[in-house]
């Protein structure tokens, strides 16, 4: 499996837990068209990556918030002079690549390169 299609089925899987905190490992499997295995193993990517994931008894069970990215951009529409332009993305190298442009406030749900990263404090909804 190739890493764009990798990241999309981790992206689908972190959504149906943002909907719901709590689900039978079968209906995330049922949801993503994956064998409960590899729905296993795309959560322990997710568990890697910081989030607050339990396994019990087939019972997936989860405590996070996605940023919504549509409620920031309605507020920044209104306050023009903070920043114009909202760049989200799910998951970058490094968070320049969201603000290569001025006056852009870039957010993203995961970082996975660059200095931000290692022993530098930056915002994070699961801070």
């Amino acid at each position: 499996m190739d890493n764009q299609v990798s990241q999309k089925l981790i992206q689908a899987i972190y959504s149906e837990l943002v909907k719901q905190p709590q689900l039978s490992l079968c209906s995330i499997s049922e949801s993503v068209e994956l064998p409960e295995q590899e729905v296993l193993s795309f959560l322990q990517v997710l568990i890697g990556k910081g989030l607050n994931i339990r396994l019990k008894d087939n019972n997936v069970y989860s405590s996070f918030q996605a940023i919504n990215d549509r409620k920031i951009s309605a507020f920044l529409d209104n306050h023009p002079e903070i920043y114009k332009k909202l760049n989200y993305q799910f998951e970058v190298g490094s968070t320049h690549e969201l603000i290569n442009k001025p006056n852009t406030l870039g957010l993203t749900e995961f970082q996975n390169k660059g200095y931000g990263r290692r022993n530098k404090v930056w915002l994070s909804p699961m801070a």
